[in-house]
């Protein structure tokens, strides 16, 4: 057998490898994100006027997103007229549709079904007390926020009891305009004294109990306030680093109003309240009246896997249980017997199904006369409650049966009405979970393995040909999956798992596109590039087809990705795409 010198061998490798970064990179698969409301006549004309658009700039698909197709048991014939008629005006213009199914990461859909299917973090011996035929929570002991009315001063004319920037220059005690009292907080001027960050920002160290939940209330007011999106009521601990990602919708100029926050402090004996601005520029913005409380039993969760139960508080203190255990005391009390069943009507169903508010008033638990409770007596109460992140998303369990029955019917439904080539599951963003007692013993990778596996089963019992596509955040080492995310318990790696090697990867976070793309070719996954996000047009596909270029992957598509439903740049962007397949 002829020799080949290992010089020879390396240089035509080389060369090969060589070759192949330097490749034309052709994409069959040119999308457009849309997301959108079907049962709207106005939408379905906006959609197909946008679809029309799309083919005439050379796009070959549509990636659609309804939150209706979750509850398509659910609507009446107008919707599906509306929905047919945009997939006929799909096919006469020959461009693919592909829907998006399986919302477990913003999963309002699933969740309008049953709101206690939602992920649940633990409250562990929460203090109540018996008081005129009702259970009153209590403030666990030694967690007290001090000066939060903002009315005590400090000798440099702080306020007391807090840590805070620039007394004096960008934050001020305002003896003029108050909500209640005689002193507010104002900040003004925060950029011209932080140009670089923008920071103008209060906090102050609390105690608190592991494994309870908190109320925070405020109350703001704003005039001509510029970047108001920067406006947080945040809490900050060791384990997780963020306790809360809830949103504060506030405007640039508005009255004295009121802001909820609710935060669990999980394994943290301590945790820093901020009231503060990241990014401030102009215009001024008053705090004032800031209240810390127990959460109660604002949206309790009533499933199996989220068991309520009330104990006697004669049990080791927390202290001498251990931070993270279930204390309890001897006698256990009966729901129905000894206290009232705890249910919130509200829990799931702000202004419809589906829709959550992180506060609202807790639901009264009452004692009967002939309860083993007694008057005056303390006990201790364990539960689940969700986390609401951002201004309305919500993740559902990754593990209760009911769930799959529910994505099953989704899909059965989606694919009787749409029959596509290929579905996209937004198996993306899931940043809640784990903390409930069917996931003891397993890590988040493991479970979401276990889910991605199922829901490719159910599309391949129901559509054997049809093309799979998945969001690639939760299955990319390099980007979600991981541990430390959100509050998430545990790790989500090795959820790359479950992948099947035909499903095709979406990968969407530029940053890493270089590791997300050998990443996944390593594990031979097709892939498509999701750019743009609303960002500058040329650096995005710069990155996304620069890296393409320079790797082996086999990359097939790129899509035209807003989450602004902004299409100014549809051609923009796909002129710049098409400059990289010359």
């Amino acid at each position: 057998m002829k020799q080949f010198s290992p010089i020879l061998c390396a240089c035509v490798l080389a060369m090969i490898l060589s070759a192949a970064a330097s490749a034309e990179v052709r994409l069959k698969d040119k999308w457009v994100y849309v997301s959108t409301n079907l049962l709207v006549q106005k939408n379905v004309d906006q959609f197909i006027a946008l679809m029309e658009h799309s083919k005439k700039a050379g796009y070959t698909g549509i990636l659609l997103a309804d939150y209706k197709f979750g509850v398509l048991d659910r609507q009446d014939e107008r919707y599906f007229t509306n929905a047919r008629r945009a997939i006929a005006s799909a096919r006469e213009l020959d461009i693919e549709l592909i829907p998006a199914v399986f919302p477990i990461g913003y999963a309002s859909a699933i969740l309008a079904h049953d709101p206690n299917l939602i992920e649940g973090l633990p409250v562990v011996d929460a203090p109540l007390e018996a008081r005129g035929g009702k259970l009153v929570p209590l403030m666990p002991e030694g967690t007290k926020l001090a000066s939060g009315d903002f009315e005590e001063l400090d000798s440099r004319g702080g306020f007391a009891g807090w840590w805070q920037e620039n007394i004096g220059r960008s934050v001020f005690a305002d003896r003029d305009v108050v909500r209640h009292g005689q002193v507010s907080v104002r900040m003004q001027d925060i950029a011209r004294q932080d140009p670089r960050y923008g920071h103008c920002r209060l906090h102050q160290l609390v105690k608190t109990e592991p494994f309870k939940v908190y109320h925070l209330g405020v109350w703001i007011k704003t005039e001509d306030f510029d970047a108001p999106g920067a406006v947080r009521l945040q809490v900050l601990a060791k384990k997780p680093e963020t306790l809360t990602y809830q949103d504060l919708d506030i405007k640039r100029t508005q009255d004295w109003t009121h802001y909820d926050v609710v935060f669990n402090s999980l394994e943290n004996a301590e945790a820093r309240i901020y009231c503060g601005v990241w990014g401030g520029k102009s215009g001024k913005l008053w705090w004032d009246d800031l209240v810390m409380e127990p959460g109660g039993f604002v949206n309790v969760i009533r499933r199996d896997a989220c068991p309520v139960k009330l104990t006697s508080a004669d049990g080791p203190s927390p202290a001498e249980a251990g931070a993270s255990a279930r204390v309890g005391g001897k006698t256990t009390y009966l729901e129905g017997r000894d206290f009232s069943r705890i249910v919130d009507p509200k829990l799931g169903n702000e202004r419809y199904p589906g829709t959550f508010a992180a506060w609202h008033t807790p639901p009264e638990v009452t004692v009967p006369a002939d309860s083993r409770i007694r008057e005056g007596q303390r006990v201790l109460a364990s539960y689940f409650h969700p986390m609401i992140v951002g201004d309305s998303q919500v993740t559902s369990s990754l593990l209760d049966p009911k769930v799959y029955t529910l994505l099953e019917d989704e899909f059965t439904r989606v694919h009787r009405l749409f029959q596509a080539k290929r579905y996209m599951m937004s198996h993306d963003e899931i940043r809640v979970g784990g903390w409930t007692p069917d996931y003891a013993g397993k890590t988040m990778g493991e479970v979401l393995a276990m889910n991605v596996r199922k829901c490719c089963e159910i599309i391949r019992k129901h559509a054997p040909q049809a093309r799979i596509c998945v969001w690639s955040d939760m299955f990319d080492p390099n980007h979600n999956a991981r541990a430390d995310y959100y509050l998430v318990k545990t790790t989500w790696a090795g959820s790359w798992e479950g992948l099947p090697k035909d499903t095709v990867l979406v990968d969407w976070y530029a940053g890493v596109a270089p590791k997300t793309l050998a990443f996944f070719h390593s594990r031979g996954h097709e892939q498509i590039l999701a750019g743009y996000y609303d960002g500058n047009v040329e650096a995005n596909v710069k990155t996304w087809m620069d890296s393409a270029k320079a790797s082996p992957a086999r990359v097939t598509g790129i899509i035209y990705t807003t989450w602004r439903s902004d299409y100014a740049n549809l051609e923009k962007f796909i002129e710049e795409v098409r400059k990289y397949e010359r």
